[in-house]
């Protein structure tokens, strides 16, 4: 018999001890063995495939340095593996031990990726396998685990998973601590770590623990933290101030971040969205109450999202009610339309609602997306004034007490004719195309006319140093008491047209 034909028969009969089976394709087609996953004699519809390559020394093999084994494999054989709808599983199997190591394609090319990228490009690569992932009883659950996982979507399907926890609780005093934090977790959905002493048992649902739960599974510690991952979505939440304002926000997507039979928190936290609300459901006497808490910054955001925070702000600071529209929930709570005052905040400086009304029209009016940054400086504000009275009126004056100008030699008549009595020169500058840049946005400002009048101190050097100016020339020179008048045509024609 052939080595090859060794390795499969013990590798069949390693199978049977777990009820697997396995079926031999025809040889010429490349698949060694499909195994078929049966529990307790009856077959769960699980399918996956095996390759199978035998050796005689397997110890030999291993890398003890990073406690693996290396076997080499055809690249275009890993990539046919790979494009399978089912899981395929390389199984290095030692005839002299009759044992054997196991990776998962998927596994094997995911290393492969990260070590080496071009591994593609070669014919032969070697593939490393855990040591640790034998052909032992633990090695064997945590294969059916990895298929399990696998096929998870199917497994599960039209299954409830439930766990049921025994717990055993001295009259010690850290018992009885632990269990008031075990009736916390209960009534109020509070985390919880529980050491193995208070463990009693843990079942779980049978379908799952056939997969997934390791024979003799001892549980040294258990942490829950109540988290649901049903969804509630708030169509609709609207605030109403008294003083006449109204803010919506549509389709916020609520989860569960506690969840206890006293109390529910609600939080859209996980969603990326300008406003982060949380919703309380207390359990009293007279029923279940619930409080209502948004947390949101008023920077950080695009210009459209901080403006409707500043109209949520100010209804807040008159007083005002809310409205929350929900269109399902999954949690025994009947979630209806409700309404409350809401928390009293302190008016926001007039000089910021202003500086966000104007960000707004100039996104409007412009068309480029603004994002106002957490931080904000005052330079930041008064460069949006100069950019919102160019976006309004196409003109923007500028008072400078000193600037500094290329003069050049075409301009030499006007200033030596001022050179008696010195005094104010005036000079125009053309721009083809100008732009400004407001938060890493940049802005199209199109073509733009500057009038620069400004004080010159004339001396006898500066006369003399203009006088020997050459065509193409210039100098530096400084102007005091400036004024400067831009003029940008493009929005000046805009103005006419409103």
């Amino acid at each position: 018999m052939q080595q090859e034909d060794i390795s499969r028969c013990q590798f069949k009969e390693w199978l049977t001890r777990f009820g697997w089976q396995a079926i031999e394709p025809q040889r010429d087609l490349g698949e060694d063995m499909l195994i078929h996953v049966y529990f307790d004699g009856r077959a769960t519809g699980t399918i996956f495939h095996i390759q199978l390559k035998s050796v005689t020394n397997l110890e030999q093999r291993r890398n003890k340095r990073s406690d693996s084994l290396s076997y080499p494999f055809e690249v275009k054989d890993l990539k046919h593996w790979a494009e399978f709808d089912q899981p395929v599983v390389l199984v290095i199997w030692d005839i002299i031990l009759r044992e054997g190591r196991w990776i998962l394609v998927d596994d094997a090319v995911s290393c492969l990726n990260e070590k080496n990228s071009t591994w593609r490009n070669k014919k032969t690569v070697s593939v490393n396998i855990v040591w640790k992932n034998d052909t032992s009883n633990s090695g064997f659950a945590k294969l059916r685990r990895n298929i399990g996982n696998y096929f998870y979507p199917l497994i599960s399907r039209d299954k409830e998973l439930k766990l049921r926890l025994r717990t055993n609780f001295t009259n010690t005093s850290e018992g009885l601590k632990e269990k008031e934090n075990f009736q916390k977790f209960i009534r109020k959905g509070e985390p919880l770590i529980l050491d193995e002493e208070y463990i009693k048992g843990v079942d779980f649902s049978e379908w799952w623990s056939k997969w997934f739960l390791p024979d003799g599974a001892r549980f040294y510690q258990i942490e829950i933290i109540p988290k649901g991952d049903k969804e509630v979505i708030a169509n609709k939440i609207e605030f109403l101030g008294r003083n006449g304002k109204s803010v919506v926000f549509e389709n916020v997507v609520f989860c569960a971040i506690r969840a206890g039979t006293e109390l529910l928190l609600l939080s859209n936290e996980h969603q990326f969205y300008p406003v982060h609300f949380q919703i309380e459901y207390r359990k009293t006497e007279g029923g279940w109450t619930e409080t209502f808490q948004p947390q949101f910054t008023l920077s950080g955001h695009n210009v459209t999202d901080t403006r409707k925070i500043v109209d949520f702000w100010e209804i807040s600071a008159s007083g005002g009610r809310i409205v929350v529209e929900f269109s399902n929930s999954e949690h025994g709570i009947k979630l209806d339309e409700f309404s409350e005052f809401l928390p009293q905040l302190n008016p926001l400086p007039p000089y910021f609602i202003e500086f966000v009304d104007k960000l707004y029209k100039i996104q409007n009016l412009t068309g480029c997306i603004i994002n106002i940054p957490l931080d904000i400086s005052d330079w930041a504000i008064s460069f949006t004034n100069q950019l919102f009275e160019i976006i309004s009126t196409g003109i923007l004056y500028v008072d400078c007490p000193k600037i500094k100008i290329n003069y050049t030699a075409d301009r030499r008549k006007p200033l030596i004719e001022e050179s008696d009595e010195g005094g104010f020169i005036e000079i125009v500058e053309l721009i083809a195309n100008s732009s400004a840049e407001i938060f890493g946005t940049e802005i199209s400002l199109g073509k733009r006319e500057d009038t620069i009048r400004g004080k010159l101190t004339l001396t006898k050097e500066l006369v003399s140093k203009v006088s020997e100016l050459k065509e193409g020339e210039a100098i530096e020179i400084d102007l005091f008491e400036v004024t400067i008048i831009r003029k940008f045509e493009s929005w000046i024609q805009k103005q006419h047209c409103n």
